[in-house]
């Protein structure tokens, strides 16, 4: 995977697809995504009631659409009934889509990264065996897996896959006396960091384990700046325009 191997050239992920100004997670902002330039682009999934992957960052469906409930108690018939609401908080004519939906847009656009963030859950392990073998007919497995469920980390570990994990206070059914934080961030490929929190301690900790690092979200000109004097190159954002532009300028020298 370009992104995980190059530590140099700045990289642009768009964060639920362009979810600063179309619906999150919807085909729409992830096109909209791709169209901006974007190198690569993160999604989150969830199994529904009946089992089907979707596209959706929340345990239920209250924020981002015109209905409620819990996704897991949720069928995908019943989700076809929901639109997602933009940004300024209008409804769209977006619907939450299928993991499928996404693969079959996006095959479109060969060079796409995809960072597939496996959301905590009851059965995420399970979730993350049937993405894996998706991915697998998709030709992707080397898409970034992204999780705070180190049950999720450790499966996609054991299936060698590239895997983005987070600090290891924030990590979710993680035994602390049973992994210590040393074997732990041995075993990550890219650890996720936020704007708010990154420091240059933090950042010099996680270059000793040689590991790459995502910054999100990097939504302005500040951002970008911080980001950079940070050393950082992999940039997840809401907004992606400033760091498009930021990007290509670099390119052209």
């Amino acid at each position: 995977m370009r992104i995980v191997d190059n530590k140099e050239d700045i990289f642009v992920c768009g964060h639920r697809g362009y979810m600063a100004r179309y619906p999150e997670n919807s085909l729409l902002a992830v096109f909209k995504a791709i169209e901006a330039g974007v190198d690569a682009v993160e999604i989150d999934l969830h199994y529904t009631k009946d089992k089907k992957i979707v596209l959706l960052h929340d345990d239920s469906i209250d924020r981002t659409t015109n209905g409620t409930g819990l996704i897991k108690d949720l069928t995908l018939q019943e989700l076809d009934n929901v639109k997602l609401y933009n940004p300024n908080g209008t409804l769209s004519d977006e619907k939450i889509p299928t993991f499928i939906e996404y693969l079959e847009m996006t095959k479109a656009y060969p060079e796409l990264e995809h960072f597939i963030e496996i959301k905590t859950q009851d059965d995420s392990v399970e979730l993350f065996h049937e993405v894996y073998e998706i991915l697998k007919d998709y030709d992707l497995l080397d898409s970034l897996l992204t999780t705070f469920d180190y049950r999720v980390t450790k499966a996609a570990i054991e299936k060698n896959m590239p895997v983005q994990s987070f600090g290891y206070d924030l990590m979710q059914y993680l035994d602390k006396d049973e992994i210590y934080e040393d074997d732990y961030l041995k075993s990550l490929t890219v650890i996720g960091l936020f704007i708010n929190s990154a420091t240059p301690e933090l950042v010099a900790k996680y270059k000793e384990y040689g590991l790459q690092m995502t910054i999100v979200p990097i939504d302005s000109d500040e951002d970008i700046e911080k980001a950079t004097q940070l050393g950082l190159n992999l940039l997840a954002c809401n907004e992606i325009q400033p760091a498009i532009q930021y990007r290509n300028r670099l390119r052209e020298v």
